[in-house]
């Protein structure tokens, strides 16, 4: 804090004429001489009024203060930083502070996680992130890790299958017809089949699912297709 040195400056016969003051009178051939009558309460007024005027041109106008904050930043902050007790300054009282600590607590997560959807449902990836980093991070999907993608899980099958909720790509490899038949419909869920065999493969859906409104989709040798469902009992493909 700064101190201010201040120095009230009065004239003692301006004063006097100015409060009506007159001197004693000293005593004389036995006589004894007349103090002055001073007012006391108008000499502390007077006073008064006098140091306010000296003071006055010290206290710096709202204009000043707001120049010199940005200049004595450090010294405000330590200032309020040495403050304790009920003296500290109420978090409401500072403009922004809300979201200062939402954004640190933000910053201070290790980790995010995503849900995103696989072969049969909802898998979970995890990214190591931080503020500010823009290099390549390492994922996990699955149990599976690369640098920049995501490792499907595949499949691949020479006979009759039923899918499972937890596949994703099923190869179907066979040089004879066979038949693959999808799971319970969940709305969302999708699928990548392709045949990599000589021998149609029959896509069936499970008891009455439709696939593309059909009770079935053939895919012949080197063909594949996405199915999702789009509807309960329901199957798309593109």
């Amino acid at each position: 804090m700064k101190k201010i040195n201040l120095k009230v400056n009065l004239d003692a016969k301006k004063l006097k004429e100015k409060m009506g003051l007159k001197d004693g009178i000293d005593g004389k051939n036995g006589i004894d001489g007349k103090t002055p009558i001073i007012d006391t309460d108008k000499l502390a007024t007077e006073a008064s009024t006098r140091a306010v005027e000296s003071l006055k041109p010290l206290i710096p106008t709202l204009q000043q203060l707001e120049q010199n904050i940005p200049i004595l930043g450090n010294e405000i902050r330590d200032s309020l930083e040495l403050l304790q007790g009920d003296d500290r300054l109420d978090k409401d009282a500072i403009r922004g502070l809300d979201d200062y600590e939402e954004i640190s607590r933000l910053a201070r997560q290790p980790k995010i996680t995503k849900q995103i959807m696989g072969g049969g449902g909802a898998k979970s990836l995890q990214q190591v992130t931080d503020i500010g980093d823009t290099t390549t991070k390492t994922i996990t999907v699955g149990g599976l890790i690369t640098n920049g993608g995501i490792i499907g899980k595949i499949t691949t099958v020479t006979d009759t299958y039923i899918i499972l909720g937890t596949d994703e790509t099923i190869v179907g490899n066979k040089a004879s017809p066979f038949t693959m038949t999808l799971p319970v419909t969940i709305i969302g869920t999708k699928y990548v089949i392709k045949n990599k065999g000589v021998g149609a493969i029959t896509i069936e859906g499970n008891g009455i699912d439709l696939v593309n409104g059909n009770l079935n989709q053939i895919l012949y040798s080197w063909e594949g297709a996405t199915f999702q469902c789009d509807a309960s009992g329901s199957w798309i493909t593109y």
